[in-house]
């Protein structure tokens, strides 16, 4: 046993294998078992092909102690998970009636008919156990092969979350395979680069500190994470001062810890001021507002948002002057004020932003080149503006504006003065 590896994933499915859809769940998982002390030593992409799946899975059992697999357990007849376990297991397809009601009671639930090619779902092979789906049609299965224990859950991301968090998880500490693992504090944060990062840090960073600290950056997020190397009350305090120290030296930018969002941060600086937000975009096109509307409750502060792409409904329905427009052009400074200002009065928020910039590929000229973004920011009659330009393509441009605005929302609520980035 010692001699094994701690996990080893599968992909299944022929649109992971062309590339069509990006494998997320594997990345998800890697994570969540390394909280658990346990280590993923590999990810295999398999297609819809029954004996090619049922090889993976019995490989899969002969090198880890743990395999969770995503995909394939669909009512369609490229859905071949449950034949390729039956055939690896070298057991019968047996219908299993709990997952079946369970199956039916979903669709009465969501007032559908349920077809009959959904009764395969409640499939699986006769020495397996079903793992309950609460969220979605496809139960998952659980199977052991010699003393490997393995996973079948859905593709679906937010199917696949809840079942490892309901079943896998559970089952894993039941079995004594989750172990303690090492305190780790992730900061975040957002408008500083990397190299000043570094720089202001440097002294916690090394490869042979304990603990450890090291950067990464992604889509404008930066992650600080201070890691233990060992388990022990003498490493968590020390993981915490370090911490708190980087926090400090980093500022403002710092949004949150572990999994905050930089939007779930922003709402709850929102509400914790007492303010109210409204959004203006333009070259985001609806960005800003789709972000914060997809936190959970965050409508008891945002107001609306308004998508002004054109020139005329930023006259029209934001207020800005024909003549602004015309002696400085839809990408400035006063015209990213003004649509602030206008989108605060009209919706009657206290806080609000406002962005016009060019995302590219065309439309840039050398005194406005493509990634050049104006900001506005009001909060209760007072504005300010800013200009970043972003390197890369059009969605690049937009995703990290888009986060650009979010945090300056952020920072007006916390009644900071600076809107440079960096």
């Amino acid at each position: 046993m010692s001699s094994r590896i701690d996990a080893y994933l599968l992909s299944i499915g022929e649109e992971v294998v062309a590339g069509d859809i990006v494998d997320t769940n594997a990345a998800e998982l890697s994570r969540r078992l390394k909280s658990l002390g346990l280590q993923n030593r590999g990810v295999e992409v398999v297609g819809d092909r029954t004996a090619e799946i049922a090889r993976a899975i019995r490989d899969a059992a002969g090198r880890a102690r743990v395999v969770i697999a995503t995909g394939g357990l669909g009512p369609t007849r490229d859905d071949l998970t449950r034949d390729a376990l039956a055939l690896a297991l070298e057991e019968p397809l047996v219908e299993d009636p709990e997952a079946l009601r369970a199956i039916e009671a979903f669709f009465a639930r969501v007032g559908r008919r349920m077809s009959d090619s959904n009764r395969i779902q409640s499939l699986r092979p006769q020495g397996a156990e079903m793992i309950p789906n609460p969220v979605g049609t496809a139960p998952g299965l659980c199977a052991r092969i010699g003393d490997a224990i393995l996973f079948f859950l859905p593709g679906v991301p937010y199917e696949m979350r809840r079942m490892v968090e309901d079943f896998v998880v559970p089952r894993l500490r039941e079995l004594g395979l989750a172990q303690p693992t090492p305190p780790r504090i992730l900061v975040r944060a957002h408008g500083i680069p990397e190299s000043v990062v570094g720089e202001r840090i440097a002294e916690f960073m090394g490869e042979a500190n304990d603990p450890y600290v090291g950067v990464t950056v992604s889509g404008g997020i930066l992650s600080v994470s201070i890691t233990g190397r060992t388990v022990s009350e003498d490493v968590r305090v020390r993981v915490e001062s370090i911490a708190d120290e980087i926090e400090r030296r980093l500022g403002a930018h710092v949004f949150g810890r572990g999994d905050t969002t930089l939007e779930s941060a922003t709402l709850a600086a929102v509400r914790r001021a007492g303010l109210s937000i409204a959004v203006a975009e333009s070259c985001t096109g609806g960005r800003v507002a789709a972000a914060l509307t997809g936190v959970a409750g965050s409508s008891d502060v945002f107001v609306g948002g308004v998508v002004a792409y054109s020139n005329a409904v930023k006259h029209n329905q934001l207020g800005v002057p024909v003549e602004l427009l015309a002696e400085h052009g839809a990408v400035s400074e006063p015209v990213a004020r003004a649509m602030a200002r206008g989108v605060a009065n009209s919706l009657g928020a206290r806080v609000a932003v406002a962005v016009t910039g060019v995302a590219g590929p065309g439309g840039g000229t050398p005194s406005k080149p493509v990634g050049m973004v104006c900001f506005g920011s009001f909060r209760d009659g007072v504005e300010s503006s800013v200009t970043v330009t972003y390197g890369g393509e059009r969605d690049v441009v937009q995703q990290r504006a888009a986060r650009h605005a979010i945090d300056l929302i952020r920072l007006a609520a916390m009644r900071s003065t600076t809107l440079a980035e960096g």
